[in-house]
């Protein structure tokens, strides 16, 4: 398990469930132990964006939350996520984020990131760079005028236009 080898490695530092439909085994867990709270439901996700230090998404099946990866990533935010959260984004593992499978090594990119700043500071300013280049109003800009090229709507742009057929 993660959270043990954790609380030898990061003692004190909580860790903050967040969504609906929590397990039922972990809040039989987070009633056990301290270090683990569950926050639940909440109705601005960046909020939570704005205060936590590190994103983990241990997501074994299913999709969903790459909305919520997205965010994180567009708040400065690092991750460390399952190779299921991940997919589909295109991150570079230990570049944009961490990408996680076995709880060694969840463990260890989980406390780099609280232990050494310049890590934290150059994946944070990493995952601003890539949420912007590949999800940032331009890029939507580009793919609806390349749809709308495509369905022949409007001709080739003009002085950077485009041009109602």
């Amino acid at each position: 398990m993660v959270m043990p080898m954790l609380r030898e490695t990061l003692p004190g530092v909580k860790f903050r469930v967040y969504g609906s439909n929590i397990p039922k085994n972990l809040l039989t867990l987070a009633e056990k132990n301290e270090d683990l709270v569950i926050e639940g439901w909440v109705p601005k996700v960046e909020a939570v964006y704005n205060t936590c230090r590190v994103f983990v998404v241990p997501m074994q099946i299913g999709a969903g939350i790459k909305g919520k990866v997205i965010g994180a990533l567009a708040h400065g935010v690092p991750c460390v996520l399952s190779p299921i959260a991940a997919e589909g984004i295109s991150l570079g593992h230990g570049v944009d984020a961490f990408i996680a499978s076995k709880p060694q090594e969840w463990v260890a990119a989980i406390s780099r990131l609280y232990q050494n700043p310049q890590v934290w500071a150059d994946m944070s300013s990493q995952a601003l760079i890539f949420s912007r280049k590949r999800y940032g109003f331009a890029k939507g800009v580009e793919q609806m005028r390349e749809a709308l090229q495509q369905a022949e709507i409007f001709t080739n742009t003009e002085n950077g236009a485009l041009v109602l057929r």
